[in-house]
């Protein structure tokens, strides 16, 4: 490509200096025609709100060609300048003036650079086309506005990027030197009526005699189009030295679901891992592939679930759908905080993405997204953020910052929180918590006026969490994980709960706001003032239809389990018969009885008739003669 580049502008350069009608009038000056029409130039040059030229800008005396493309939006100007040797790019945020100076060759970036100096060189032909060559467009402007005497150039129309095109030449006295100015306009018919200059050329000289120019500079002006709108990009992995940075203000995650889709292109490996957070629930959940991606903490290589329940303190961590174990929140990884005197607090979700304390700096705008970039001083990297127009992160990559090797990429693909295979009820959880202590902590609960139909109509999970708000609100704090329900049906129909209440565990939580460990009572204790409310009728069980509405369902009595009532359990598509049912043992026994009593009878019956042909036999032998 680079290559390509250096052909095409040394065959420009060749073909422009040798068209005799391309080189500069300097004699006409001192002998101008005495045919030539002598005018001033009065055009007027209009360019659009947005627009994109591209060009060229040749030092003559130094043998040097630049192309250049300019680029105005709403928000950036953008001067880009080409050689063979060299990529440059000047950035102007047209908000605050700020200016940015990208060397691409070199790959580095000033964020507080100079503006670009397209024409001569420091204050040269400041006194014909002004102070301002940072752009093709301010030149043109200065020279528009000049109104010198002229001469156009009778019979000579030029083809400049397939626009005719006449030549208007101004001999100019400077201060110390003399200047000629060719210009070559656009016909005001060649163009929708709209006069534009196509050329500019400028030559300095010591006299109008003189055929030898001291400095010699000229621009071409190519084509005009409509930004593409990523023009002010600066190139992945630089960052701008002496930019003005500030801290973000990154659009709120409270409930929020996606996968997260990791690129170690170091290594060439890509990792998926799920994601669930809720402010409102106070968790977090990483479920996946390599959950370090996310949290940056330590867990084996077996791990694949990982819940992090910052109202109770708890880290619950799973594998394959068994759980391993039960810890206290941990006080090192990415969604955590820890407030003085050791409180945990859960991190904002955005913060859990990216680091909280880099300061940002923006780069650029495009039709739906918004960069920053940041250095990180402490990894030695390069941050590129890329964010929605309201804030919202969409996806991230990082640069070694000495190499400007893209490391680590990241691409957010967001899911509905509703939808998210991780929205799980506390008791899928309960095996976590539950230290194995046995006690009989099970409990049937009859619902009255409730059958099988009912509970198809609300589902489980939300019988459970009614159970749970119930006991909460109207007996004691009890930590969800404590509290599992089932159902049965009895012979009549009717629909009962199963209520279990794990003991508490040994396990103490981290410090939270909110929960206090030392308030758990012990299951038998609790099950004590449920039966109380039961009985007198204080306790119902609110729960939540599919429909949206809430149902009241009202406890008859409780009773421990299991007991001597007959009892059909239901899970799925089984039915398991309770195997303490009086009337089942009794068919049980009589035939065992009955079949027992048979088997001896027999067994008896056999020996007595075997002891009565043995005797028989030993008479027999003893009445027989013996041979002499």
């Amino acid at each position: 490509m680079q290559f390509q580049l250096l052909l095409i502008i040394l065959v420009a350069f060749k073909l422009v200096s040798c068209l005799p009608n391309k080189t500069p009038k300097v004699t006409m000056c001192s002998f101008p025609p005495p045919e030539e029409e002598i005018q001033e130039w009065n055009r007027k040059i209009m360019f659009p709100k947005e627009y994109k030229i591209s060009g060229s800008v040749t030092d003559w005396n130094g043998k040097a060609t630049w192309i250049v493309t300019e680029t105005r939006t709403k928000d950036f100007r953008v001067v880009e300048r080409t050689s063979n040797r060299n990529e440059e790019k000047w950035i102007e945020d047209l908000s605050n003036g700020d200016q940015k100076y990208i060397n691409s060759t070199e790959g580095t970036c000033d964020g507080r650079a100079r503006k670009a100096n397209l024409f001569g060189r420091s204050s040269e032909f400041k006194e014909i086309i002004g102070s301002d060559t940072s752009s093709m467009t301010s030149i043109i402007n200065s020279i528009s506005l000049l109104k010198p005497f002229g001469f156009i150039v009778k019979d000579r129309v030029e083809v400049i990027g397939g626009i005719d095109s006449k030549v208007w030449i101004s001999c100019l006295n400077g201060s110390d030197s003399k200047y000629v100015l060719e210009i070559r306009f656009s016909d005001e018919e060649s163009v929708s009526g709209v006069s534009a200059i196509l050329s500019i050329r400028i030559a300095e000289l010591k006299s109008f005699e003189s055929t030898v120019s001291i400095n010699h500079w000229s621009m071409e002006v190519d084509r005009l189009e409509t930004p593409k709108g990523d023009e002010a990009v600066v190139n992945d992995g630089v960052f701008c030295s002496h930019d003005k940075s500030s801290f973000l203000q990154l659009k709120p995650l409270d409930e929020y679901a996606a996968v997260l889709h990791y690129r170690n292109h170091k290594e060439k490996t890509s990792q998926s891992t799920e994601i669930l957070y809720s402010k409102s629930r106070e968790l977090f959940i990483v479920s996946g592939e390599s959950p370090m991606n996310v949290l940056n903490g330590m867990y084996l290589p077996r791990i694949d679930y990982i819940l992090h329940d910052f109202k109770h303190g708890y880290e619950m961590t799973m594998s394959q759908g068994a759980c391993e174990q039960l810890f206290p929140l941990p006080e090192n990884t990415r969604d955590t905080i820890v407030q003085s005197p050791g409180y945990v607090l859960q991190s904002p979700m955005e913060y859990i993405l990216i680091p909280s304390f880099l300061t940002w700096n923006k780069y650029g705008i495009g039709e739906e997204y918004v960069e920053y970039r940041s250095q990180d001083f402490v990894n030695n990297v390069i941050w590129q953020l890329r964010l929605t127009p309201d804030m919202e992160i969409i996806s991230y990559k990082m640069f070694d910052s000495d190499s400007i090797r893209l490391l680590f990429s990241l691409e957010i693909q967001r899911i509905q929180v509703e939808k998210s295979k991780l929205n799980i009820s506390p008791t899928q959880l309960s095996s976590c918590y539950d230290d194995g202590q046995m006690g009989n902590n099970t409990w049937i609960v009859p619902i009255r006026n409730k059958i099988l139909n009912d509970m198809n109509r609300v589902g489980l999970k939300r019988v459970n969490d009614a159970v749970v708000k119930s006991i909460n609100e109207t007996i004691h704090r009890v930590i969800p994980y404590r509290i599992v329900v089932f159902y049965v049906e009895n012979e009549m129909n009717q629909l009962s709960l199963i209520i279990r209440i794990i003991e508490k565990t040994v396990t103490e939580p981290a410090m939270t706001h909110g929960y206090d460990y030392t308030n758990e009572l012990p299951a038998n204790e609790l099950f004590g003032l449920i039966y109380s409310e039961i009985y007198v009728g204080n306790m119902t069980f609110e729960v939540e239809n599919i429909d949206g509405d809430t149902e009241s369902w009202i406890p008859e009595s409780m009773t421990r389990f299991p007991h001597s009532t007959k009892v059909t359990i239901l899970t799925s598509s089984y039915r398991v018969i309770s195997p303490f049912d009086f009337k089942t043992i009794l068919l049980l026994i009589v035939p065992s009885l009955f079949f027992g009593f048979s088997i001896g009878g027999a067994i008896v019956y056999f020996f007595i008739r075997r002891s009565k042909k043995g005797i028989l036999f030993s008479n027999i032998n003893l009445s027989l003669p013996t041979k002499c």
